[in-house]
């Protein structure tokens, strides 16, 4: 037996190794056992529990702190682990197996070549492929693996187990380096020699990478139960061998394609010659093509889309090339684990069907088309533009009609992805290719880019040949069951006149630059359309007039320039055009009589018609004209006697006593009891009165939050604290409460001194750290509706803190107080309670949204050019601008004229192939790519510093921003930061050290989450309202700053219509509802308004879709009231009085059931 293999730990081998590999030491007949491995000599999860107990016992009680982490419990994780503790070892000189040292310094002599070793520049010839995706994905996982095992076992013992150093322990807010290259070298080398079975046994067995690797069957491996008594990894020649031939490994296991030959670091990539085509080899060769279908609601609750999913799973997987040929023993191909269809739930919990289909030179199965085409029609609106094109289909779900429909959909695929692919990739390989020797990676990816472009070409031939074919015998088909001949259709024709449909003649539009046909328009359509007016006379049809069908998207010839006819119509219905771009603001209302006013009346005394009284001055920014007030037809309603609320205050860990004023106040209503969090809420009786008269007391017992009616939380104090702190405290004492609270009413009231509305910027330098809590108020709302939430700001100093509180708190209790409240008059006090309020000098301010002077957002209307010292000489920096919304800023900046712009991104890296930036260059502009992390105020200030080379700063636009939504319940202080400090943090460090800059716009990238909440993003709209009070700080500094609520933006088309995957400077959103998300062009327009626009607005702007003017949420609709209040009161329209009542009653006043049910 050969020395080598026998220190590997081999029973029994028939093989030699030599300087190329491994031959044959003797004949070897097909069916000779060549080489024995015990299996207890591999690499094995059981190996891990008798080897190294360390690591088996840190994994099982990490598993029973984290039952549901399936990384925790994997083999895979056990065995990288075990070689990671063993290699330390080794490098340490600590005694060991000697199998397991011989192992590990061949591991050692070995260069990974994998695509998890690859890095940023190899990676770019994948251009084009599926593979750069799954490699991206695959580096991603493991970070990600990485972190959630130092998470699981904490860092003294990923200490032990070698995982850290020690010197690293101190701080695992970043992965170590170290750490992290070396669980990936343990991934890489599972990768790449790792074996799987059909029994679901997975091993690594030292020695098989001695003989290299073949893509043509000479031998089989098989994992035997009982070979001479003990399990044993046996290879056996699968033909006959002479003395001194080489042999190469081959099994099932290495039946791929070359993506999973690149993926695994294996095959033989070889450079064809010159006009030769590009080989591919066996039959396994194919291109992934990823396909990702929406489902809509009312289907993904049929039980028969989930059988054509499984019916569609069973036909992709019985179309593979080695299915039903696998035994139980043998290794299996690196896709046998994989789901061909996956259902993934999105963020805005909207379901899509991913289908990974592997084409080749053959078409899929029959059944796997059918069951393609069944579920392309599982979305509503695909389903309805089927039928538009389907008409006359005979049997459209029949399996004819499928097979043609799913062949369509792969086919424009396939011409979608064959435009991904780089035009000379073959022709780069060459160049790049060494006379002799291993290939580079570069070049062999380029070779596999090539290869599966060719493979794509001739897929698209494929299915055109069907389609071609289907067609045929369809119009044969059809003129057979018609039973006339061309003729008589003929004499058919000429008899009416007019070969159209009938509903083709039904309307017409001229248009002004003739251009083609487009979307057909039905009659069904026109009923709806108002009539447009030109030049004061309708728009009527003429019966002799050429038939011209309305195009979306074109220009009207007379009107509002850039206005298309869908504007037009919107303007006379809704008495503006979508999206509506909007100041968001205060406005001052009156106070509206409470439903129910406790034991007594209360009589707050101020004043109620808002146009009368003296204010203070206030910033220039809220002088705007009071809404309009009327009489509200309903009689108020009578007090009613019931027992008096029982108040209590939560302290927030760093929040401030509060004031004396306020624990008067408090005192007044009854509230005494303290309450704390301290891991869970810790009751101190008569705290307030002790706090009040000076006497203090540590003695607190658990609280029943069951006690109470209303919980008092005071936002005072944080001085010195990051900004986000009093966010992540609030955030932890809600999440308390709704553990805690179960069934009971309970209400909370923020009360803050100052801290957000009007006024309460006057002699500030920073911003307050009660507005970011802005944004994580209204997620809650719209989260954990249980727990309402009423935020009263205000600048008393006296006893009118207790009628303001109180007034607030009755305006949404009802008739009868809490105890005697029916189910569904708790349901319309826990909506009214839901509010911000500001009180100034005694006037009553709430949030509301109106249309900005910069309105109407046509896209195609004309913005004049940025000033020529701007443009000519300045600078513009776009903060993530290379991708998403920073990205399409940069275009509108290089549409106004900028001539150097400087984008960036954490890493410097392009989130697309960079044509866009190229495009820029190719228009005059000198863009510049920078890598910059806007959490570090250091990297913020050197990139500024390096910018100054340019030329001088004149426009900053901030859409830096990550994502990392979890339920409210679920966020943590961690996750929180991690999203806060890029945005908040970012803009911040950029307005401090630009403030002696003469900047013409300061553009922030905000998120309509701030303004209306965004369900599994508290974060992401706490550092959104952040931006909005920094854009409302510089405007009262008299910088220039905008502030954008943006919506989801469909940043993979330039049309809404196309929708594609709503996202947020490359990251996916939840706002993906139907009407939810905006165009490229809008978010270019609306850019160009805000950094060019010379009219006056409000620091604080939003982008509305038309999704977000239908409510649920009485707080939102009370916001939209002067927006919704422009819409034409048509005669008889009760929508129209419905929205003037909301309006006066502010969605607050719950004087009846009858009108609570109106408002909602």
């Amino acid at each position: 037996m050969s020395d080598r293999f026998a220190a590997l730990g081999y029973s029994a081998s028939k093989l030699k190794v030599n300087g190329t590999g491994a031959c044959a030491a003797e004949d070897a007949p097909e069916g000779t056992p060549l080489l024995v491995l015990p299996l207890q000599r591999c690499w094995t999860a059981a190996a891990v529990d008798t080897e190294c107990p360390q690591v088996s016992q840190a994994l099982a009680k990490a598993a029973l702190r984290n039952p549901d982490s399936e990384l925790l419990q994997a083999a895979s994780t056990k065995i990288a682990l075990h070689l990671i503790w063993e290699r330390r070892r080794l490098s340490n000189s600590e005694p060991m197996k000697e199998h397991r040292k011989q192992h590990l310094q061949l591991l050692e002599g070995r260069k990974a070549e994998t695509l998890l070793a690859w890095g940023r520049r190899d990676l770019e010839s994948l251009t084009g492929s599926f593979w750069l995706e799954e490699a991206h994905r695959r580096q991603e996982d493991v970070v990600a693996d990485l972190e959630s095992l130092l998470a699981d076992l904490g860092p003294e013992v990923s200490c032990k187990l070698g995982l850290v150093k020690e010197e690293d322990m101190r701080s695992l807010d970043e992965v170590p380096r170290a750490s992290l290259e070396a669980f990936a070298w343990a991934q890489c080398i599972l990768q790449e020699l790792g074996l799987h079975f059909v029994s679901g046994d997975q091993l690594l067995a030292p020695g098989l990478e001695l003989l290299g690797s073949s893509q043509e069957a000479g031998t089989v491996l098989r994992l035997e139960p009982s070979f001479q008594g003990s399990p044993a990894v046996v290879l056996y020649a699968d033909r006959d061998f002479k003395a001194g031939e080489g042999v190469r490994l081959w099994h099932h296991g290495l039946a791929c394609s070359q993506g999973f030959q690149l993926l695994m670091g294996l095959g033989d990539f070889k450079v064809p010659e010159k006009g030769a085509p590009v080989a591919t080899t066996g039959p396994w060769e194919s291109v992934e093509v990823l396909l990702r279908l929406p489902v809509s609601a009312q289907s993904s609750e049929s039980s028969k889309l989930w059988s054509i999913i499984e019916a569609l799973e069973a036909a992709l997987q019985a179309s593979r090339p080695w299915h039903g040929g696998l035994l139980l023993r043998e290794a299996v191909p690196p896709d046998f684990g994989w789901r061909r269809v996956e259902v993934i739930q999105k963020e805005d919990a909207e379901l899509e069907v991913q289908v990974r289909l592997p084409l080749g030179r053959s078409l899929p199965t029959p059944e796997a088309l059918q069951q393609l085409g069944l579920l392309i029609c599982a979305d509503t609106e695909r389903m309805q533009t089927i039928m538009r094109e389907e008409k006359g289909v005979l049997d459209p779900l029949g399996p004819k009609a499928c097979q043609r429909r799913a062949l369509q959909q792969l086919g424009r695929r396939l011409q979608w992805a064959l435009e991904d692919y780089p035009a000379h990739a073959l022709v780069d390989a060459r160049q790049l290719s060494p006379a002799e020797g291993l290939l580079p990676r570069r070049v062999r990816g380029l070779l596999l880019v090539a290869a599966e472009k060719q493979l794509v070409s001739e897929a698209i031939t494929v299915i055109q040949q069907a389609l071609q074919s289907d067609l045929e015998d369809s119009q044969e088909a059809h003129r057979a069951l018609q039973g006339v001949d061309d003729a008589e259709a003929s004499d058919a024709i000429a008899r009416t006149g007019d070969s159209r449909d009938p509903e083709d003649s039904i309307y017409s539009l001229d248009w002004d630059d003739g251009a083609e046909d487009g979307a057909e328009l039905t009659s069904k359509d026109i009923a709806t359309l108002p009539q447009f007016r030109s030049q004061g006379q309708p728009l009527t049809h003429e019966p002799d007039s050429p038939l011209k069908r309305l195009r979306k998207g074109g220009t009207c010839s007379r009107g509002h320039t850039g206005a298309t006819w869908e504007d037009l119509a919107l303007e006379t219905v809704l008495g503006f055009s979508l999206p509506a771009l909007c100041d968001v603001m205060w406005r001052v209302e009156p106070l509206l009589p409470p439903v129910y006013t406790g034991s007594k009346v209360m009589k707050p005394g101020y004043v109620e018609d808002s146009k009368t009284g003296l204010f203070p001055a206030i910033p220039k920014l809220y002088e705007r004209e009071p809404s309009p007030q009327r009489k509200l037809a309903l009689e108020p309603a009578k007090p009613v006697q019931a027992p008096p609320l029982r108040w209590a205050l939560l302290e927030l860990p760093g929040a401030s006593s509060p004031v004396p004023e306020v624990l008067a106040a408090l005192l007044a209503l009854g509230c005494e009891d303290g309450l704390k969090l301290q891991g869970k809420l810790m009751v101190q009786p008569s705290y307030v009165h002790r706090l009040a008269s000076g006497a203090f007391s540590n003695a607190a017992s658990p609280a029943k939050v069951t006690a109470y009616d209303v919980l008092v939380v005071y936002l005072e104090g944080w001085l010195g604290s990051k900004p986000e702190q009093l966010c992540v405290d609030l955030l932890a004492a809600l999440q308390v409460l709704v553990s805690e609270m179960g069934q009971s009413a309970l209400r909370v009231v923020l009360l803050s001194h100052l801290s957000v509305g009007p006024g309460s910027l006057r002699g500030r330098e920073a911003v307050s750290p009660a507005s970011a809590a802005l944004g994580l108020v209204r997620t809650a709302r719209a989260e954990v509706p249980q727990v309402p939430i009423l935020w009263l700001d205000t600048d008393a100093l006296d006893g009118s803190i207790q009628e303001q509180l109180m007034y607030e708190v009755n305006l949404a209790l009802p008739p009868g107080g809490l105890q005697n409240a029916s189910s569904l008059e708790r349901a319309q006090g826990l909506m009214a309670h839901n509010r911000e309020v500001v009180y100034r000098q005694g006037r009553r301010w709430l949030p509301r949204l109106d249309l900005s002077p910069h309105m109407p957002v046509y896209a195609g209307r004309v913005v004049g050019p940025l000033p020529p010292h701007v443009t000519e000489t300045g600078v513009a920096l776009v903060t993530g601008g290379v991708g998403g919304i920073g990205l399409a800023a940069a275009e509108a900046l290089v549409e106004l004229g900028m001539r150097r712009m400087v984008v960036t991104s954490r890493y410097g890296q392009l989130l697309d192939d960079g044509k866009r930036l190229e495009a820029m260059r190719a228009s005059g502009c000198e863009v510049i790519v920078e890598a910059c992390d806007v959490a570090v105020e250091s990297s913020v200030r050197e990139l500024l510093e390096r910018i100054q080379v340019h030329g001088p700063l004149r426009v900053v636009v901030h859409a830096s921003g990550v994502l990392e939504d979890a339920p409210f319940v679920g966020q943590d202080p961690l996750g929180f930061r991690k999203v806060f400090e890029p945005k908040a943090l970012g803009a911040w460090y950029l307005h401090r050290h630009t403030m002696q800059d003469k900047l013409h716009s300061f553009v922030l990238c905000s998120s309509l989450a701030a303004l209306v909440g965004s369900e599994g993003q508290a974060n992401y709209a706490a550092a959104s309202a952040f931006l909005d009070e920094l854009a409302r700080l510089r405007a009262a500094l008299d910088l220039p700053a905008i502030s954008v609520q943006w919506p989801a933006v469909d940043a993979w088309s330039e049309e809404p219509e196309q929708h594609g995957g709503a996202i947020w400077n490359g990251l996916t959103t939840g706002l993906e509802k139907p009407g939810s998300s905006i165009s490229l062009p809008v978010v270019r327009q609306v850019v160009k308004l805000v950094v060019a626009g010379l009219k006056p607005v409000e620091p604080v702007q939003a982008v509305l879709p038309g999704a977000y003017l239908s409510p649920t949420s009485l707080t939102v609709r009370s916001m939209l009231a002067p927006l919704l209040a422009r819409k034409p009161n048509k005669e008889g329209d009760t929508s129209m009085m419905l929205a003037s009542e909301d309006k006066q009653a502010s969605g607050l006043c719950m004087r009846s059931v009858k009108l609570c049910l109106q408002l909602t």
